[in-house]
């Protein structure tokens, strides 16, 4: 893999976190240098691989084409001012 493609990847996963965090893209990656967002990866019972975000409330397994929610968590909501509050 060269360096833009890592780069593109990287890029590509931080706005899958702020999709399914509610953050906004610019703020992702602060808010995971700083510990505001936790990442995880694991294999499910299925063998398919992810990479788990957390912040506040909200969990979600991202896997490739796909944003799963966990139980429990509270999922985005359409309006503003609701989303997690890592970041903002």
């Amino acid at each position: 893999m060269s360096a833009k493609e890592m780069y593109d990847e990287i890029a590509t996963l931080l706005g899958l976190i702020g999709k399914a965090l509610e953050v906004p893209d610019d703020q992702v990656a602060t808010a995971v240098e700083e510990g505001r967002i936790t990442l995880d990866t694991g294999v499910d019972e299925r063998g398919e691989r992810y990479v788990r975000a957390s912040c506040v409330g909200r969990a979600a397994r991202i896997y490739d084409g796909a944003i799963l929610y966990e139980e429990g968590a509270t999922e985005p909501q359409a309006e503003e001012g609701h989303g997690c509050s890592c970041g903002r």
